[in-house]
């Protein structure tokens, strides 16, 4: 999986958390933020490996 295919996948999912709670009145949890800052740190991980090289 490329970087841009993880940062593709990392936006759609912050995306789809927020509308959705926004959608049903449900409360962001620990749960959705531990997802979305894990994806977020692999893509700027792989971005500053890729500069690195």
């Amino acid at each position: 999986m490329g970087i841009l295919n993880i940062w593709e996948a990392s936006n759609h999912l912050i995306q789809e958390v927020g509308h959705n709670g926004q959608r049903e009145g449900e409360k962001l949890t620990w749960k959705h933020t531990r997802r979305t800052t894990f994806l977020t740190l692999i893509v700027m991980y792989e971005i500053d490996k890729a500069i690195s090289s």
